[in-house]
């Protein structure tokens, strides 16, 4: 790879990336500053790197006391995702306890001249509106469950929320209008009998989730455990709701992120403590995960994604 270019984030440790739909807006989640910022994209014709920062919003903690008082001093955006129609931007608070929703208006939003809304006050809105703009829809979690990412069912009306210190899924439907999620039920992450191991029970009762997929086919979804080092797979019921189908050991420690090809069948798992990506076969039928067998060194593997070849 090389490099095209960088950019600042305007907020401190940012954790996550996501492109709206029609990849020329990139969305960034910086954790310790609570805050997310939107970039224009520069076309391929240009040079296809990051361009002019045009939206920017900052979490008002507002003293939020029902948290954990280690992990949730403050505000944490950890996720940004666009909803299937590319109308609504969806941002987990994991220091929150909440799933801030804001209206994404790609095609009619203003930038001003000479300058970018990092500073909200110096937006005009008899130009135009907004590219984000906070509408007050808001999904409240469970005090100290710590939402964390978030993925679309392929039919956009599901949602499912990881949350990382409880643990837990959330299964939500989608209000495609006002771009709120209405939770349904909620599903553990872990085994009853967790923790045994007397190492891992001191951090948060062994409490540790991290990632979420869909597989493509609609049927399944997986989430990964990172002190229990395990991938829990449910299958999608008719309604929405999960039906948990087992855990699968992912042969390494701490599962930080993993990935789905698009056709289903592989999935690549990232292992932040034993510096490895481990590959499993899936069973497109049953869900069934599968070691394939391979493994590779990378060191601190924090985030793994397929990405699809192009050729010019």
């Amino acid at each position: 790879m090389t490099l095209i270019n960088s950019a600042p984030s305007y907020g401190m440790h940012p954790c996550m990336l996501r492109l709206d739909h029609t990849e020329t807006v990139l969305g960034t989640a910086n954790y310790s500053s609570g805050s997310v910022v939107f970039n224009r994209l520069r076309t391929v014709e240009d040079d296809g790197g990051v361009g002019v920062q045009v939206g920017w919003k900052v979490h008002d903690f507002k003293g939020y006391r029902f948290g954990d008082p280690h992990r949730q001093e403050a505000a944490h955006a950890h996720s940004v995702v666009f909803d299937p129609d590319n109308s609504h931007a969806l941002v987990c608070d994991l220091g929150m306890d909440k799933i801030v929703t804001y209206a994404f208006n790609h095609d009619n939003h203003a930038i001003l001249p000479g300058c970018t809304t990092f500073d909200d006050r110096l937006f005009d809105p008899t130009i135009g509106c907004e590219l984000v703009e906070s509408k007050g829809v808001e999904f409240s979690a469970d005090p100290c469950s710590g939402p964390r990412h978030l993925e679309f069912h392929p039919n956009g009306d599901f949602v499912y929320s990881v949350n990382e210190l409880s643990a837990s899924i959330d299964c939500h439907l989608y209000d495609r209008v006002n771009g709120a999620l209405i939770r349904q039920s909620a599903v553990k992450m872990l085994p009853p009998d967790w923790p045994t191991d007397r190492n891992v029970a001191h951090m948060n009762h062994g409490r540790w989730a991290a990632d979420i997929k869909i597989h493509p086919n609609g049927k399944f979804v997986y989430a990964s455990n990172r002190l229990h080092n395990s991938i829990v797979c449910y299958e999608i019921m008719e309604d929405g709701g999960l039906d948990w189908l087992g855990h699968t050991e992912t042969l390494g420690e701490t599962p930080r992120s993993f990935t789905l090809s698009p056709d289903g069948k592989l999935m690549v798992v990232a292992h932040q403590h034993s510096h490895n990506l481990v590959s499993f076969l899936v069973n497109t039928d049953t869900g069934e995960l599968k070691s394939a067998g391979f493994q590779i060194e990378v060191p601190y593997a924090a985030c793994v994604q397929v990405v699809e070849h192009r050729v010019p």
